[in-house]
């Protein structure tokens, strides 16, 4: 993983880091809307549960993590994010999701 952004349901960002030059502002705040919808639609499938959405462009790959209220944008170092990384990032967003969903 390059670097990463976390941002609430509403497109809001919490924190992060990407990189200013690929002006992923928008991308990022428009993120979360668009995992909310398609989860709607994945239940209509055998697909099972959304574990992420992947955006493979040609300067980069940014895959987004959401559980509940809370959303993950982690950009890539190479196309392809390991299988791994992949689940840790989803427990991260997971964890992260519990203290800033529900504050004590």
């Amino acid at each position: 993983m390059k670097a990463s952004a976390i941002l609430f349901g509403d497109g809001l960002s919490l924190a992060g880091s990407l990189p200013t030059d690929l002006e992923t502002e928008g991308l990022c705040a428009m993120a979360p809307s668009l995992m909310q919808r398609l989860e709607n639609h994945i239940v209509d499938t055998k697909l099972g549960a959304l574990r992420g959405m992947t955006l493979s462009c040609v300067k980069g790959a940014i895959t987004f993590f959401m559980h509940e209220n809370l959303c993950l944008g982690a950009l890539h170092t190479s196309l392809d994010l390991p299988t791994e990384t992949r689940a840790k990032l989803g427990r991260v967003v997971h964890e992260l999701s519990r203290k800033y969903s529900h504050p004590v």
